[in-house]
């Protein structure tokens, strides 16, 4: 599909989307009830599943990991402001959310839109992103800096590994420091503390083995496999992906995205 092609059938696509751009409060009360409620049933049940067998909980523990998934969209839309008209209730909402999903609310959300607002710029790459380098600067680089590059990008250290130091890591303490981000700063070492008191008050309660058996593996799928990684790490390394580079824009918006969407269908 040509770009004059794109353009030709996107004539007019704000009237089309316009209904779906705003926000539901009925269809989000929804969402947030056949999301919750079964994540929370599926929880109970992997924690009694353990007196029977810690594969049946596993089992579960992967069902459940969508689940998981499911609430970090709801933290996502709310990060963007749009999964419901009030700023506050967005704002309460997410929060909520990233107790279960451990990632830090509105620290995760600034990084995001961050991300967001600097797509294929890349002077910068490296902020909610995946880091990665051009083909040029690959070739400029010493061997050291090679072999380091293509042991980050195998698919076992980049698809189980590196989810796993982006929860653990990343997203405790606050290695992006631009101006005026002081209180998502705050904000991310509040999220960080009450989470963990909430864990060793559930760890306390339930068994620290048994809470750490099943809220880990939870975690563990949603982070390796529900959360991404895979699919977002091939849909933003196309050649064609790079949108801007430098504040020079080779696309307009629509068509870029319509273009990668049909090279994806495409290409299987």
């Amino acid at each position: 599909m040509q770009e004059k092609e794109i353009k030709e059938a996107l004539h007019g696509w704000q009237k089309i989307v316009i209904k779906y751009s705003q926000p539901d409060s009925t269809k989000a009360v929804v969402q947030i009830l056949n999301t919750l409620l079964p994540f929370i049933g599926l929880w109970v049940l992997m924690y009694f599943s353990l007196k029977w067998s810690v594969w049946l909980t596993l089992a579960l523990g992967l069902i459940n990991g969508f689940f998981l998934v499911r609430l970090f969209i709801i933290q996502h839309d709310c990060g963007h402001q749009s999964f419901l008209k009030s700023k506050k209730w967005n704002n309460i909402i997410g929060f909520v959310c990233s107790i279960f999903t451990s990632l830090p609310y509105k620290y995760w959300s600034r990084v995001h839109s961050f991300h967001h607002g600097h797509a294929g710029q890349l002077e910068h790459r490296n902020v909610g992103d995946i880091n990665f380098l051009t083909v040029k600067e690959f070739k400029e680089s010493n061997r050291a800096k090679r072999f380091g590059y293509r042991v980050f990008r195998n698919p076992v250290f980049l698809f189980l590994l590196t989810p796993v130091i982006y929860f653990t890591i990343s997203n405790r303490y606050p290695f992006f420091r631009f101006k005026g981000w002081e209180a998502v700063r705050k904000s991310q070492i509040w999220n960080n503390l009450i989470m963990i008191a909430i864990y060793m008050l559930l760890g306390w309660l339930l068994g620290w083995r048994e809470f750490f058996v099943v809220q880990l593996s939870i975690i563990f799928v949603f982070s390796v496999v529900a959360f991404g990684f895979f699919m977002f790490n091939i849909s933003m390394r196309k050649p064609t992906c790079a949108g801007k580079i430098s504040g020079i824009t080779f696309w307009p918006a629509s068509v870029g995205a319509l273009t990668i969407s049909y090279q994806e269908c495409s290409n299987g």
